[in-house]
């Protein structure tokens, strides 16, 4: 553990000092860095490292890319799998709501992020949230084409 630490550390460095400390790849390694800590039992290092990166990404895609919703799914898995239900649904819903604005309410992408709030309002036994999410996701879904579904539904799992 301590040499992947030590490697993680020494791409960040290598990568501040190449000037792309502001750059996407940059922040894949930010987080590389925080999944490492996260795995260790570091969540409050884990934490200031995805949202270092969430900064990196949003400063580097600003609103208008989808993209940036990925991040928000990361973090609020995150913040979900630290027992923070409430941050976790708000960037859920950030995902959400970015997704719904640039590709459109009926997109694989959409119905993702249906199913991953679904799957949070079920741990929070918010029943009729839950089944709400998961009728929509399979709306949608069922109305998009056999091979983006059968894609989408293979990362899912």
């Amino acid at each position: 553990m301590v040499e992947a630490e030590n490697s993680y550390r020494e791409a960040l460095r290598i990568l501040e000092a190449s000037g792309a400390s502001g750059h996407t790849d940059y922040a894949k390694a930010v987080e590389n860095l925080a999944g490492l800590f996260l795995s260790q039992g570091k969540a409050n290092g884990a934490e200031m490292l995805y949202l270092r990166a969430l900064g990196v990404r949003e400063k580097a895609y600003g609103t208008k890319n989808p993209a940036l919703a990925e991040s928000y799914d990361w973090m609020g898995t995150f913040y979900v799998l630290q027992g923070r239900m409430t941050e976790g649904e708000r960037y859920y819903k950030r995902a959400l709501e970015m997704r719904e604005r640039l590709l459109g309410r009926e997109s694989a992408e959409v119905a993702a992020s249906l199913q991953r709030l679904s799957q949070l309002h079920a741990l929070q036994r918010r029943e009729k949230q839950a089944e709400q999410m998961k009728q929509r996701a399979e709306e949608i879904r069922s109305r998009l084409p056999a091979t983006v579904t059968s894609g989408f539904r293979s990362r899912l799992n």
